[in-house]
């Protein structure tokens, strides 16, 4: 059995960095609106309003933050993984890069759904949504990739009994 101080450490460092987060979020939320219609710059004749800097913020503190999350993770995947190895037969490292490849996804995505907002930001906005978009779109779908090749390798032999318990159901009906 593992000792519970590591795994209580793991818990409340993840937990005081969503906490901040959402604080942080919280914050943006309220007091942006107020500010939202006063410009901030002139870049080629075109206003950058508040908005936009808010914006930016926010998908900096979101993705900031949560790949501080997602390395708080890493410690309790690792207490996680340790517990799962006997009852699934896959190695610790395996199970531990499912959970992370997982977690980048999720990343990735968001990413992704934050970069379609930039294209509003004047001058520069297409582009940099664009290039976000790109980046994002490239880093989401090989975590998929990686994840569906993990996967598929490590619960193979499950998968095949699976299909094999299916399809002897299937012919005897």
């Amino acid at each position: 059995m593992q000792p519970i101080d590591p795994i209580k450490a793991a818990i409340s460092k993840l937990i005081g960095r969503i906490l901040k987060l959402i604080l942080v979020l919280l914050i943006l939320r309220l007091i942006g609106p107020i500010f939202f219609d006063f410009p901030v710059l002139v870049i080629n004749g075109e206003l950058l309003l508040a908005e936009h800097i808010t914006l930016i913020l926010e998908a900096a503190f979101v993705l900031g933050f949560g790949y501080a999350i997602i390395s708080s993770m890493r410690g309790l995947l690792d207490f996680i993984a340790v517990r799962l190895v006997s009852r699934i037969g896959a190695t610790k490292e395996t199970l531990r890069r499912i959970f992370m490849d997982f977690l980048y996804a999720v990343l990735g995505l968001t990413a992704w759904c934050y970069s379609v907002s930039f294209a509003s930001i004047p001058a520069i906005g297409g582009l940099v949504s664009k290039i976000a978009m790109a980046a994002a779109a490239i880093l989401f779908l090989m975590t998929i990739y990686r994840l569906g090749r993990r996967t598929y390798r490590t619960f193979a032999e499950v998968y095949e009994k699976f299909v094999e318990n299916l399809a002897r159901k299937l012919a005897h009906e």
